[in-house]
């Protein structure tokens, strides 16, 4: 039998838009679907214990108005 998920973060300190909650995240082929306290098995599992988890969230040091070159013709 296969786990139910490819990656489950155990224990996390969720943050999302909306809520703040303590749970595990489950995530398969690469997207989260699932939020919720004792999540079943996981490919792999990480322990966020005393860690804050924002699930979907965009990297603070991206440079969203960071100037870049035109693109080339013809590609």
């Amino acid at each position: 039998m296969t786990a139910p998920f490819d990656l489950v973060v155990r224990n996390a300190q969720v943050v999302t838009e909306a809520d703040t909650m303590d749970c595990d995240i489950g995530v398969r082929d690469g997207r989260v679907v699932a939020l919720a306290r004792e999540l079943g098995p996981g490919t792999r599992e990480i322990d966020a214990a005393r860690r804050v988890v924002t699930p979907g969230g965009v990297d603070a040091h991206c440079h969203l108005d960071q100037p870049m070159p035109p693109p080339a013709h013809g590609r």
